[in-house]
């Protein structure tokens, strides 16, 4: 009963996420019982700029996965978290932006309860890619605004704290 009942959330949630993401850009790996370790693959797309690997184990919802990106070039994978913290910090010792969270704190995967889908795990990675665009926009515009002669100052910092 309940492994019928697992197979068919999985089936649910593998059926979102090619609806999110398009039947071509998702892919599931067969596993020959029930105890192997299912891999989803998504292909970047529009709405989502990486290449990702979820890992579900046998033990799911109960155990969250283990989603990592792929290297388009080579095969290196790194987890998501990881990947977005290392390259915030840069940007954070130049510039401070409002309402940051950090990758490795605030992410979904440690604050997940077992009614959190796979594809909120997906948009959590949609999430983080865009604050940290948010981030190396702010740096660049302070680096830009010393060069910008024709607003004022307070058009400049309005902007600013737009971003």
């Amino acid at each position: 009963m309940v492994k019928k009942q697992l197979e068919k959330r999985m089936k649910k949630e593998i059926s979102y996420l090619k609806d999110y993401y398009l039947d071509d850009n998702v892919h599931v790996n067969q596993v020959s019982n029930e105890f192997d370790v299912v891999n989803i693959f998504i292909k970047s797309s529009i709405k989502l700029k990486y290449n990702v690997k979820i890992e579900i184990c046998h033990d799911y919802p109960f155990k969250s996965p283990a989603v990592y990106l792929l290297s388009k070039e080579n095969n290196n994978i790194i987890s998501y978290a990881d990947f977005f913290k290392q390259r915030d910090i840069f940007y954070l010792n130049k510039v401070r932006l409002l309402h940051y969270e950090c990758p490795c704190c605030h992410n979904l995967l440690c604050s997940r309860n077992i009614s959190h889908p796979l594809l909120e795990i997906t948009k959590d990675i949609e999430k983080f890619d865009l604050q940290f665009k948010r981030l190396r926009t702010l740096y660049y515009m302070k680096i830009i605004r010393n060069y910008i002669k024709k607003l004022r100052q307070d058009n400049i910092n309005s902007i600013i704290e737009y971003i």
